[in-house]
């Protein structure tokens, strides 16, 4: 049976996903040398379990928008994708305002 997260292309997005713990980690990524954002950024926050395998497996975040497009452009130079993995409520999970584990 035809899965799409067995797709190639769909595993090459998956692998390119950056995987945030902190704010001040999401800040390096994103900020240049003077606090402007570099590029956008697409991010999926995950709980452990059901979501994070919703997520990964049928949603196959962030397929399409990581590797290269169909228009041979990288989507890192334009949009940078991450995942948040928590359990309960973080800094990260705060700043953007997403209900803490225990509420999902």
């Amino acid at each position: 049976q035809y899965r799409l997260k067995d797709d190639p292309k769909v595993r090459e997005a998956q692998s390119r996903v950056m995987h945030v713990i902190s704010l001040s980690q999401l800040q390096t990524i994103m900020l240049d040398d003077d606090d402007l954002v570099e590029r956008s950024v697409l991010m999926c926050f995950v709980t452990p379990g059901d979501v994070e395998k919703l997520a990964e497996d049928e949603l196959v975040f962030p397929y399409p928008f990581a590797g290269m497009s169909t228009q041979k452009i990288w989507w890192e130079d334009l949009l940078q994708t991450v995942q948040v993995k928590f359990n309960r409520g973080s800094e990260l999970s705060r700043f953007f305002n997403v209900p803490s584990g225990e509420e999902l």
